[in-house]
């Protein structure tokens, strides 16, 4: 979502017959669009890394997929956190002058 408004405009036209205070809305409301947002990108992540064997997905009783490290990866894995720790750390340390 580009904007707060758009968030609250969202949430309206899935629930069109809603309506809050201005508390209820940042205690309800958003929090549902926020995650429901989260959810996909949590899913996007979820395929790079099964696509990329860092992850083993397998389907549950229930239906859902269930998520595990890949123990075979578990050298790669921490080579690729340690590498972006690395990269953090160096941007966040540039001299401004």
């Amino acid at each position: 979502m580009d904007s707060l408004a758009d968030e609250i405009l969202e949430y309206l036209i899935n629930h069109e017959r809603a309506h809050d205070s201005a508390e209820g809305i940042l205690a309800w409301w958003l929090p549902v669009q926020r995650l429901e947002h989260a959810i996909n990108d949590v899913e996007v992540a979820l395929q790079d890394l099964v696509a990329r064997e860092f992850l083993i997905a397998r389907k549950a009783r229930d239906g859902r997929v269930h998520y595990r490290m890949n123990p075979k990866k578990k050298q790669d894995i921490r080579w690729r956190l340690e590498t972006q720790e690395e990269a953090s750390t160096l941007s966040g340390s540039v001299c401004h002058r």
